[in-house]
């Protein structure tokens, strides 16, 4: 038969051992979700910069590769379609709007899009995924 120091030490080992646990998963949780923080955070400006380059596309003039006022021809160049975290798309909607979409590369689920007029007014920012 167990004494009862015996019964309230296995207690303890077992409190201690659960607390650890609780304490790792919560850990992992915290860690996760700042991971998930900073990397929409850094798409989102990513795909704002985006949306910058397809602006001065559009007020720029024939002469000058540009856009004359228009979205219509706005391709992303190649060095930035992709980043650390995410790859990089732009859609041209209409001669006066353009939407810039980033899919991160660890959950592509992860998305974060937004629409610019031609006036430069951004819209329509979506967010998917764990970036909800």
């Amino acid at each position: 038969m167990k004494s009862y120091s015996q019964s309230v030490s296995s207690q303890s080992t077992a409190l201690i051992i659960l607390a650890i646990l609780l304490s790792s998963s919560m850990n992992w949780h915290c860690g996760n979700n700042q991971r998930v923080k900073s990397e929409k955070a850094d798409i989102t400006n990513h795909v704002s910069n985006m949306a910058g380059l397809a602006f001065m596309y559009r007020m720029r003039p024939d002469s000058l590769q540009g856009g004359n006022r228009s979205f219509v021809g706005f391709v992303l160049p190649e060095n930035a379609r992709s980043s650390d975290n995410a790859s990089y798309e732009a859609q041209v909607i209409s001669a006066d709007t353009v939407k810039i979409v980033g899919i991160s590369k660890r959950n592509a689920a992860n998305t974060v899009s937004v629409c610019r007029d031609g006036n430069g007014n951004f819209f329509g920012w979506t967010y998917t995924g764990e970036f909800e």
